[in-house]
């Protein structure tokens, strides 16, 4: 076995801007080290708050990743998200 922590509980976390704007889907063994480490990006004075699911292990819970990614388009998620630029002018944040 590569990783040994393949049978062990995952969590999908959700990131949301303070209008409910999803900023980032993720998934970790470590939710809050994840969550802290984006508070240190450019963006992290835009975290408002967050909501984390625990899934039994890792393949469902990057199934779960991919889905809410796709269907939440997080503004600073890079991987699964659309990569057309009208889809992704969409997420971008009007001009205060």
């Amino acid at each position: 076995m590569k990783n040994r922590n393949y049978f062990q509980p995952h969590y999908v976390y959700r990131i949301y801007d303070e209008r409910r704007r999803c900023l980032y889907v993720g998934c970790s063994i470590n939710p809050m080290v994840r969550i802290r480490f984006h508070r240190s990006k450019s963006w992290g004075g835009e975290i408002h708050h967050y909501d984390i699911t625990e899934h039994v292990w890792r393949p469902a819970a990057l199934a779960v990743e991919r889905r809410e990614t796709k269907r939440l388009n997080p503004i600073h998620n890079l991987v699964d998200t659309p990569r057309d630029p009208n889809l992704r002018a969409n997420r971008e944040r009007p001009a205060s």
